[in-house]
């Protein structure tokens, strides 16, 4: 996340270079929903989310659940439901992943009991995310 970090802030890049939503979303996903404290900035995951999904029409819905995680993350759960509601219904839309779906739907039932969504990988059992409420996480 340290080196997506310094390319988004770097003055002068230029978003033709790369996937730009793409990024911003990456980084935002994990300023958002991070297990390790240290690594988490709601504020930042905010900004970055915003511009991603502005770059995108708001009409990808993984990019408009990682907008629903980092208003969870500040402890906006009123903008989090909205947003995770729009991605699940563009996910819905776009009928193209029923696991997407699922997953966005998890997150959505997670913002209406006013609990941040926490996303751990663990690597060395598992290549995929393991994705819980945060207080269902071990840490």
């Amino acid at each position: 996340y340290e080196a997506a970090y310094e390319i988004v802030t770097d003055d002068d890049f230029q978003s033709d270079d790369v996937d730009y939503s793409g990024l911003l979303n990456n980084l935002a996903w994990v300023l958002a929903t991070s297990t390790k404290e240290e690594i988490r900035d709601g504020k930042r995951a905010l900004e970055l989310a915003q511009e991603a999904c502005e770059e995108t029409d708001f009409k990808a819905a993984h990019i408009l659940s990682t907008l629903a995680a980092a208003h969870a993350e500040v402890g906006d759960f009123e903008n989090a439901r909205k947003w995770a509601k729009k991605a699940v219904t563009q996910s819905e839309k776009d009928a193209d992943d029923p696991e997407q779906l699922k997953h966005l739907k998890d997150e959505l039932e997670s913002y209406k009991k006013d609990e941040k969504w926490r996303e751990k990988q663990d690597i060395d059992e598992n290549d995929a995310p393991i994705d819980a409420p945060l207080q269902t996480i071990d840490t």
